[in-house]
């Protein structure tokens, strides 16, 4: 699901990226300028500074790496345009740079709305979900509505301080009672035998759901802060559904939960 999700939002952007292209080069007067013209120079540019940028990344130039590939970029711009449309090097320079003011633009635009309504970036800081999840994981989180079910992985809105976000992993479902007694759970009377469930839980309790509420609970509970302590939560505080997971994290934490796990 979600290759077929990258996929379908990589043609997307492609194909708009290829429209504006097509925009810019009719605003500098490029004469045959259309659609087709502008995919191939997108395509054949991209391809050129994919391949540039891989070799520069693998003999480790480091910082000079970016300055050349931007620079290949350009002259990758320029001879695609100029086999097209005989312009000099001035008009190539002022499609690439007004085009890829267009482009930046468009994607930032396009990133808000997949992280406000699609899939949206986490990094883990905590150990409650360990051994499925550690920290410096990232993660994946689908946002489009789902019926959730039990053992799913969520990130949702701490409770009682919605600033928070946790990972935890549903283990109750509305209108169900979750209970917790001799370091077993049970749903309903019948016991919870998951594997998921791990280490011995010392807590012991009795939850009865609502029609919207969930019972979220953490793989690893002696470091858990979840329904134990603040009951079940509404389906309204749930951001979205873990669907993959990328270890470790390769962007440095863009957004950690669990803050307040040991509060």
């Amino acid at each position: 699901m979600l290759l077929i999700i990258l996929i379908i939002a990589s043609l997307l952007m492609f194909l708009l990226f290829g429209e504006l292209l097509n925009w810019t080069s009719k605003i500098f007067k490029l004469e045959g300028a259309n659609y087709k013209r502008s995919l191939i120079v997108l395509l054949g540019s991209g391809i050129v500074t994919a391949v540039a940028y891989a070799i520069l990344v693998l003999i480790k130039l480091g910082f000079v790496a970016g300055l050349l590939n931007g620079v290949l970029e350009i002259v990758a711009y320029h001879f695609l345009l100029r086999h097209f449309y005989k312009n000099g090097w001035l008009k190539s320079l002022g499609v690439w740079a007004l085009s890829g003011v267009f482009m930046a633009i468009a994607s930032v635009i396009l990133v808000f709305i997949i992280r406000a309504y699609i899939i949206e970036p986490f990094s883990v800081a905590g150990n409650s979900m360990v051994p499925a999840y550690n920290s410096g994981d990232y993660l994946l989180v689908a946002k489009w509505p789902m019926q959730y079910q039990r053992g799913d992985v969520v990130i949702a809105e701490d409770p009682q301080d919605p600033s928070t976000f946790l990972i935890k992993r549903i283990i109750g479902l509305p209108g169900e009672t979750v209970t917790i007694t001799d370091g077993k759970v049970s749903i309903n009377g019948t016991p919870l035998n998951e594997p998921y469930l791990g280490k011995a839980v010392t807590s012991t309790l009795s939850v009865t759901l609502n029609g919207d509420q969930y019972f979220l609970f953490g793989d690893n509970p002696s470091q858990s802060f979840d329904s134990r302590n603040f009951g079940g939560v509404g389906r309204n505080y749930i951001r979205g559904k873990v669907i993959y997971k990328l270890y470790p994290n390769p962007y440095n934490a863009l957004t950690s939960f669990e803050q307040n796990l040991n509060s």
